[in-house]
């Protein structure tokens, strides 16, 4: 996917810097939002991971919770 790398990467190192239960937040392209979650999900860092979708349903933020 178009303009995903930045966050592949932020998803992957973001533990390195987050405390357990701290929270990493970041805002993901229309249509984007599914694979960014099941990166998320596959990174095996984050015990919880939620969508924030706007007001048409679309997923615009992803929110994940360290281990």
């Amino acid at each position: 996917m178009f303009g995903t790398k930045v966050i592949q990467k932020l998803i992957t190192e973001a533990p390195k810097f987050l405390t357990d239960g701290g929270w990493l937040l970041f805002e993901v392209g229309l249509g984007q939002g599914e694979f960014m979650m099941e990166l998320c999900k596959r990174a095996d860092h984050y015990n919880t991971v939620l969508p924030v979708s706007d007001a048409q349903g679309n997923i615009r933020v992803i929110v994940a919770q360290k281990d």
